[in-house]
């Protein structure tokens, strides 16, 4: 019934990756947010599971994508607001290995939340992969 186009609290995403091949890996995720939901009045957390490609398996400079699962965890005060939700994640980039066991991402996602209230969530980010053999 309303559309919002705040920006919402800043995230540190922590992502847990077990490569299947040189080009595909499962993946666990955790999102934690960094300040209160003014609406919930609470602290958002999301987890989930997926899978994340990648275009080349030797290129420095290469693409992702993957889907998940997400798993929403807001616990709040409100009695009109439910303390789980879940939904589905997409998201691509573009990665920069600078080493074998290091690399530098940005990309962009979209979350959609299904249960609590249809939220159509858009994201973008960058951050640091660290590889272990």
């Amino acid at each position: 019934e309303q559309f919002c186009n705040d920006l919402a609290e800043p995230l540190l995403d922590l992502e847990l990756g077990y490569a299947v091949t040189s080009t595909l890996a499962i993946t666990a995720f955790a999102s934690l947010a960094l300040d209160e939901d003014p609406v919930a009045n609470a602290t958002p957390r999301q987890f989930g599971v997926g899978l994340r490609g990648y275009t080349s398996e030797d290129a420095i400079v290469k693409g992702f994508f993957g889907a998940r699962v997400i798993f929403d965890y807001t616990k709040s005060d409100l009695e009109s607001w439910s303390n789980f939700d879940a939904g589905l994640r997409g998201e691509v980039g573009l990665q920069i290995d600078a080493l074998r066991w290091l690399g530098f991402y940005v990309g962009g996602a979209v979350t959609v939340r299904l249960f609590r209230g249809f939220t159509f969530l858009p994201e973008a980010g960058g951050g640091i992969q660290v590889r272990f053999p």
